[in-house]
């Protein structure tokens, strides 16, 4: 089982905390094919860090598709 760890600007880790913001994108690069999308079933949770502070909110993954 493995943790993505993702870093956000202060302002989408805000949707997320608030709860406006629901689901997380990523544009189908080979960088996030190969980070996510290879590794898609055995990613179980998701770190949100507010940039490159020690602040985060982990996450259940319920789904990664495309």
């Amino acid at each position: 089982m493995m943790t993505l760890d993702l870093v956000l600007t202060y302002y989408w880790y805000d949707e997320i905390l608030s709860g406006r913001k629901i689901v997380e994108y990523r544009e189908v690069t080979p960088y996030w094919i190969k980070r996510i999308l290879n590794k898609r079933d055995n990613i179980y949770k998701v770190i949100f860090r507010r940039g490159y502070t020690k602040t985060y909110i982990e996450k259940k993954v319920d789904r990664i598709h495309i």
